[in-house]
């Protein structure tokens, strides 16, 4: 058995806000959307997300998720540039004792978003 991807599903009551800030502040474009299902494939590069909203599987409360999302880039600080002023920060680039660096952002749902780059 080898696994081939691992895609990402957040929720969100604004779907539309949600495709706004994956697509213009982060830079995602849209891959497929579906009005009737509320939800979209959203990918930059290498990476995918799905967002989706309340729809036929159920209504729902607040958008949650105890933990966050790492993705890895070839340009922290040239991301860190673009964003910063842009997003909520969490963390300011920081050097890590693993042997890297990464800095953090929240999205317009909450989710935390961690970028990084290895040394």
């Amino acid at each position: 058995m080898s696994l081939k991807s691992l895609t990402p599903i957040i929720y969100t009551k604004d779907l539309d806000a949600t495709i706004a800030f994956y697509c213009e502040i982060l830079g995602f474009t849209i891959k497929e959307k579906n009005s009737e299902w509320v939800r979209a494939s959203l990918v930059k590069e290498g990476a995918e997300i799905i967002v989706t909203g309340p729809n036929i599987l159920g209504h729902l409360e607040d958008p949650h998720f105890t933990g966050s999302f790492f993705i890895e880039t070839d340009d922290m600080d040239g991301l860190w540039n673009e964003l910063k002023g842009k997003v909520h920060v969490i963390l300011e680039p920081t050097e890590v004792e693993w042997g890297g660096r990464q800095f953090a952002i929240m999205d317009n749902n909450g989710y935390m978003l961690i970028f990084g780059q290895e040394n």
